[in-house]
């Protein structure tokens, strides 16, 4: 559901600003913070050279650790609000069909 989320998100982005490259930076910052600075399972492995040497802990319907980090309940919560956020301070659309 999560990679859905973010993945209208992005196209959000693409229409908003006209460019792509806001969206390949966000994805590349989501997947560093994920992978390198928090250490959390990125698409269910860990990768070495990590900063935190995080771990999951609580229940299975809010970690989900068992599957990847970026299937929680969570990442849909934050997805939803970088939307709502996104969508107010770019207003306008600067890439539309013609």
């Amino acid at each position: 559901m999560a990679a859905g989320c973010i993945g209208f998100f992005l196209c959000l982005t693409l229409r908003r600003t006209g460019d792509l490259w806001w969206a390949v930076g966000f994805h590349m910052a989501w997947d560093w913070g994920e992978s390198y600075l928090y250490s959390v399972p990125d698409s269910g492995s860990i990768l070495p050279g990590h900063l935190l040497n995080s771990s999951l802990h609580g229940p299975e319907w809010l970690t989900e650790a068992r599957l990847a980090r970026r299937e929680a309940t969570s990442s849909s919560s934050v997805i939803g609000a970088l939307w709502v956020l996104f969508a107010r301070a770019y207003p306008e659309v600067k890439y539309s069909e013609r």
